[in-house]
């Protein structure tokens, strides 16, 4: 919830200062993926020294994130069977709750959802999704699979490799800022 609070703020101190929309909008994008890909790069290595197999880490973490993250109340989730892969559907997430409650349901989608197809990426790991809570369906659809042409990352914590140093969000927020 509280990274909810922080995309809100941020996004909102951004169009304060007259940065575009969608370029705010992709600027908090940027910047929660910076704010929560540490933990997530840590679970991924853990899930590396535990199997060799892509989607059995991805499983793994994804468990662990459900059970000390992710947990009921404020989300409710349901595993489903995938061919090749793994999945589950999500009936309530207190964090597009709380950008309905806002009217920010959209920011919601861009920001917030946008997260899993990044991270799935950034572990070589196939995603679909076809609705979100956000966008109106009743249910958000995780699925994960291999598939052709998803590689495994050469570098980073995923693979147990040290990975190029990326430049960080807060420096391109700054010059955002400072070009208004």
């Amino acid at each position: 919830m509280r990274l909810g609070a922080y995309a809100v703020a941020l996004h909102g101190a951004l169009i304060d200062h007259e940065i575009d929309p969608d370029a705010a909008t992709e600027l908090v994008s940027d910047s929660v993926f910076g704010a929560i890909r540490p933990s997530r790069d840590v679970l991924a290595l853990v899930g590396r020294l535990r199997s060799r197999d892509r989607l059995d880490r991805v499983l793994w973490t994804s468990g662990i994130a459900r059970r000390f993250y992710y947990t009921a109340p404020d989300w409710v989730m349901e595993d489903v069977t995938v061919e090749d892969g793994f999945g589950m559907d999500v009936t309530r997430c207190v964090v597009a709750e709380f950008f309905d409650s806002l009217g920010m349901s959209e920011l919601c989608q861009r920001v917030i959802c946008d997260q899993d197809e990044r991270d799935a990426a950034h572990r070589g790991i196939a995603f679909e999704r076809s609705a979100t809570l956000a966008g109106g369906a009743a249910r958000c659809d995780f699925r994960y699979h291999l598939a052709p042409g998803v590689a495994e990352p050469r570098t980073g914590p995923a693979c147990g490799r040290p990975s190029r140093r990326v430049r960080p969000v807060h420096t391109t927020l700054l010059e955002a800022v400072s070009r208004t």
